[in-house]
């Protein structure tokens, strides 16, 4: 029995110096992030976006305003680490921020926290002018889950710039057969990506009418990945068309 306190007198020992250090750690980091020099306030924002600690939200949250972009897109990330939907709001404003960079980590933010405030904002991102911004907000709307945002996933896949990809493996986790003959139609496309996500969509939302375009692919296209993924999709339509679990 001694010897279970003493050790458990050494481990508690060991927490509280650990979380002491972390403690100081992060103090200085917040330090660095509002009085340091331009290279210590990005290398305290980049350094924060791992720690993820509630307590840092007020600094990150100014430095928002900071004048390196570098600081601010940092700070907007670890904003996102730490999930805390307090800061949606502020985020939702630095979606609409002049720098694209600045744009995308705040779509990434959003996403990563995944409230549903942030929908209607990112089915906006999806038409930004830079394709970065407009495949992350792709991505986000994807790790949030929300079905209204199908529709805009649907109108994306005919985009030409950054968020096709992003869009068409949106819709596999939605599996909406709304999205059917635009998949159907990207299974053309010279972005063995798309081909790749848009099969798999297919395959989930298990619809009889994408059987022959998959079968086209799975017997046709130049990349295996792609020509796997269709025949999976096939697989998996035929399975449940005939009514097998």
């Amino acid at each position: 029995m001694k010897k279970f306190f003493i050790l458990l007198s050494i481990g508690l020992c060991f927490t509280f110096t650990l979380y002491a250090q972390q403690n100081s750690e992060i103090k200085r980091y917040v330090q660095d992030l509002k009085y340091g020099t331009s290279d210590f306030r990005f290398k305290a924002a980049q350094a924060l976006v791992k720690i993820k600690d509630k307590s840092t939200v007020p600094a990150l949250m100014e430095a928002l305003k900071d004048e390196n972009v570098n600081v601010r897109c940092f700070a907007v990330l670890a904003l996102g680490e730490i999930g805390d939907t307090f800061t949606v709001p502020t985020l939702l404003q630095v979606l609409k921020n002049e720098n694209a960079d600045v744009r995308w980590c705040a779509a990434e933010a959003l996403g990563k926290i995944g409230d549903n405030s942030a929908v209607p904002a990112l089915i906006e991102a999806l038409k930004d002018g830079d394709g970065n911004v407009r495949f992350i907000a792709a991505e986000a709307l994807r790790n949030i889950g929300d079905t209204s945002a199908v529709p805009a996933l649907i109108e994306s896949l005919k985009d030409e710039g950054g968020s096709r990809v992003s869009a068409a493996y949106a819709l596999f986790k939605f599996g909406d057969a709304s999205g059917i003959p635009v998949l159907i139609e990207a299974l053309k496309d010279k972005n063995s990506d798309l081909r790749l996500y848009s099969s798999r969509s297919l395959g989930k939302i298990g619809d009889t009418s994408s059987l022959e375009a998959l079968t086209y692919v799975a017997e046709n296209d130049s990349d295996k990945t792609v020509r796997n993924a269709a025949e999976e999709a096939i697989n998996k339509i035929k399975v449940k068309s005939s009514g097998k679990k």
